[in-house]
């Protein structure tokens, strides 16, 4: 009878650890760095693997707790995230239009004025 209900614990912490999966892939594709829990999740599946259940619950349950504040987190660094890519191209996008003021606006006039200084205007 224990060994059944063990059985039962450990098919559901598998599919505990499935679903985490899931949901860590989801959280790497938004562009989050869950290098960290992936590790964690791949050593409570060891764990199960040698036999030590209980520890590897408790790294589940923890898991599961870090990746709900995670994905709580996602819309706020979605955003951020778009607001500094979409920053830099309009920064990227800004600088030729500067360039080109200062090059139309103050380099120009400097140059025509040293090339022709030395005009002479003839009297007549």
């Amino acid at each position: 009878i224990f060994q059944s209900a063990r059985a039962e614990t450990v098919e559901e912490l598998r599919d505990e650890i499935k679903h985490l999966f899931k949901e860590l892939i989801e959280l790497s594709d938004a562009g989050m760095d869950v290098s960290e829990l992936v590790e964690e999740l791949n050593r409570a599946l060891s764990l199960i693997d040698r036999g030590n259940v209980t520890e590897a619950s408790t790294i589940i349950s923890d898991l599961s707790g870090r990746v709900e504040n995670l994905k709580t987190q996602l819309p706020e660094f979605r955003m951020r995230r778009m607001f500094i890519m979409y920053g830099g191209a309009a920064l990227l996008l800004s600088v030729p239009p500067l360039v080109t003021f200062l090059a139309y606006y103050r380099l120009y006039p400097q140059l025509w004025y040293r090339l022709r200084k030395r005009w002479v205007v003839k009297k007549r």
